[in-house]
């Protein structure tokens, strides 16, 4: 019987996230933030570094980053605003061009949140935007904190390769999760292979679909 070490670094990660004094500025952060959204209806999901860490697929995370829904926009930069962030840039670059982009500073914590997630690489582009049905939870202090699958995180992954070849680490940590997890969003893998991905990210996704 293999044992579910993600389940036990989960478990590690979030208690470190709660209670060690080295995430103290970022659980802050973090926690200020989300009460705010949830508190104003903004609907919301954790994505990339710190995603992958309440997982328990990787043990740290640098920033904040978060998909949120179009439609909450002008919510979102009012309590980003009230909250006193630093506004450090907007817009994308040429391989992340999301419909829209905004980094903030949050007392020294880079928060960065997306709306309509888009990566031009491969001469093709992954697009994914925040789908609420699409939405993994963790719960901490007795909080459901919505994750972004791991589904859209792998293809996104693989995406950044070109641009960023060290994401390699992370996306085969995503298909090692994936494949010992099973997929639990389909949908997310489903749709994607009706747009023009790369064969090599094709392929592995049909042997994940093909794996339940």
């Amino acid at each position: 019987m293999m044992i579910n070490n993600y389940n036990f670094q989960k478990g590690s990660n979030l208690l470190a996230l709660i209670s060690d004094q080295d995430y103290v500025e970022r659980r802050e952060v973090l926690f200020r933030v989300i009460n705010q959204f949830d508190q104003e209806g903004i609907h919301y999901g954790i994505t990339f570094s710190l995603n992958l860490f309440m997982q328990g697929i990787v043990d740290d995370f640098n920033d904040i980053d978060i998909f949120v829904a179009e439609e909450d926009i002008p919510r979102m930069i009012e309590v980003m605003k009230f909250m006193h962030a630093s506004l450090e840039k907007i817009g994308g670059n040429g391989f992340c061009k999301s419909d829209h982009f905004f980094s903030y500073m949050v007392d020294g914590v880079q928060v960065e949140i997306m709306v309509g997630f888009r990566i031009n690489t491969y001469g093709t582009t992954y697009y994914y935007p925040l789908n609420l049905k699409e939405l993994d939870f963790v719960q901490i202090y007795g909080k459901k904190i919505p994750l972004v699958p791991a589904e859209a995180l792998f293809i996104s992954y693989f995406m950044m390769i070109e641009w960023q070849p060290r994401r390699i680490h992370k996306w085969n940590l995503l298909k090692s999760y994936l494949e010992f997890n099973g997929v639990e969003f389909q949908s997310v893998f489903v749709k994607a292979l009706t747009t023009n991905l790369p064969k090599q990210l094709r392929n592995e996704i049909k042997r994940l679909l093909a794996n339940q």
